[in-house]
């Protein structure tokens, strides 16, 4: 049996950082939608994290405006038809706050594990979780 790969600190410096993130999303989406989907209101679906400008784009990655709480039947919609979720994303924060975004979001972001040790301090500071990460 191969022995299993050590994961890197900075792999499990992200994925702290996602636990924070996708925490303080989920208890700001409860507080307006309860337990169920932001998108499209059902409640018999597990909701997972959902992102607009793909995780991949690390400098919006923790962004609050660019994750919401949906359902893993939206979440897949948004995988192959994005344009219900960026309706609705438009719907709600404008289209000035999309330029925004996606001219943030080609800003390159490489982070170094003191950067990522930095954030994790400030997103867990962070009293409320409307607050930007």
């Amino acid at each position: 049996m191969a022995k299993r790969k050590k994961k890197s600190l900075i792999v499990r410096l992200v994925e702290e950082m996602d636990a924070i993130a996708k925490a303080q999303m989920f208890a700001r989406d409860r507080k307006e939608w309860g337990n169920k989907c932001g998108l499209c209101g059902r409640s018999d679906l597990r909701l997972d994290w959902n992102h607009l400008i793909s995780k991949t784009k690390y400098s919006v990655r923790w962004n609050p405006i660019n994750i919401y709480a949906f359902c893993i039947g939206c979440n897949m919609r948004h995988e192959f038809n994005p344009q219900y979720y960026t309706a609705w994303w438009l719907k709600r924060h404008g289209a000035e706050a999309y330029q925004a975004l996606v001219a943030w979001s080609n800003i390159p972001a490489k982070f170094k594990s003191k950067d990522l040790k930095a954030m994790i301090e400030k997103a867990k500071a962070v009293e409320g979780p409307e607050n930007d990460i």
